[in-house]
């Protein structure tokens, strides 16, 4: 590898940070969304096309993390690039899901408007397979959150491979402490969502609510990580012979 690769192969890492971040931007704006809805008086549905626009931005992060993880698979040395290739096919995963959760939504959509509009019972659109596409959507989207996450994961342990090479323990140490908490958090989601199911009621609530904290502070905490990551290899571009030889 020449030095400008440790460089290229940082800012594939900040292009997958800035996706991150611009993902979390898209759920605070639609948290904002429903807060605002519950709050006001307002008897009117949440628009669906307001979701679908908050889904098509998610799946252009998804494509953006995607596009910086296959720069960074692409410069760094062979040990971490096996690695972090299995995460570029984790993040496919996720953009099919997420496309096939547009193409559910946007059905939706159509039907609830023909519906509105339609003048008697006779003229209502038929609902035809859509009730099943919409039932399996829960079992698509939980195949494309634990794909997420094994993208995270994968990326994580090239970045601890990245450690290695340059010789910088802080980063393996770092790296791992961030693959223990991801690891902790979607264990947590599947024991509570399953739970809360069953239980409901506000203790079902309280417990979401604080998974959705510990999930925000694991992403930012991420965030920090690809941040020590991009540094580290910026800062360390000059071992990039001996990297080599490893």
């Amino acid at each position: 590898m020449s030095p400008p690769s440790w460089q290229e192969a940082a800012a594939g890492l900040d292009t997958h940070r800035n996706a991150i971040l611009f993902r979390i931007v898209i759920a605070i704006v639609g948290v904002l969304y429903v807060a605002t809805l519950l709050i006001s008086d307002s008897r009117e549905p949440p628009s669906g096309v307001f979701a679908l626009l908050i889904g098509v931005g998610e799946m252009c992060a998804t494509l953006m993390a995607l596009m910086g993880v296959v720069r960074f698979a692409a410069k760094v040395p062979e040990r971490a690039r096996a690695t972090a290739s299995f995460a570029s096919f984790a993040l496919i995963a996720v953009i099919v899901g997420e496309l096939y959760a547009l193409w559910v939504g946007w059905r939706m959509v159509q039907f609830a408007s023909a519906a509105s509009h339609a003048t008697s019972a006779w003229s209502v659109p038929p609902v035809g397979d859509l009730l099943e596409q919409v039932d399996r959507l829960p079992y698509i989207s939980m195949a494309a959150g634990i794909a997420g996450l094994l993208a995270v994961l994968t990326v994580l342990g090239s970045i601890s491979s990245v450690g290695h090479a340059l010789s910088d323990d802080a980063l393996v140490r770092r790296a791992q402490r961030m693959s223990i908490a991801v690891v902790l958090l979607g264990v947590g989601y599947g024991l509570i969502e399953r739970w809360s199911i069953h239980a409901g009621g506000p203790l079902a609530i309280a417990a979401l609510a604080v998974l959705a904290v510990f999930a925000l502070g694991t992403l930012f905490a991420y965030i920090g990580v690809l941040t020590t990551a991009s540094d580290a290899m910026r800062s360390g571009a000059v071992a990039i012979p001996s990297a080599r030889a490893r």
